[in-house]
């Protein structure tokens, strides 16, 4: 397998999701969820996968950036927190120094 000329690899549909449902309509249409995308373009130079057909980006999502602690002491992490929000959030750092690490 050689890998991919970026200049002959189809460009893949690209929705840059401003609302939730509108990124799980996407899902609905077989898209897939992208919140960053170095690894697809590493993988498809590499040969190691071709691009999805299809993408929605995630990353501008507020509903999936927070931390949150609940009253129960339950953590809530959205799936797009990067990690350096992670080393630097209070409540990971004194309570959950395993994530943080």
């Amino acid at each position: 397998m050689t890998a991919l000329d970026p200049a002959h690899t189809p460009s893949p549909d690209f929705l840059i999701a401003t609302t939730v449902a509108e990124a799980l309509a996407a899902l609905a249409a077989e898209a897939q969820v992208v919140a960053g995308g170095t690894d697809l373009v590493v993988g498809a130079r590499q040969a190691k996968a071709p691009l999805p057909s299809s993408l929605v980006a995630i990353d501008r999502l507020e509903e999936l950036s927070g931390i949150q602690t609940n009253a129960d002491g339950d953590l809530r992490i959205g799936s797009v927190v990067s990690h350096a929000a992670l080393m630097s959030d209070a409540a990971i750092t004194s309570s959950y120094t395993a994530i943080a690490d």
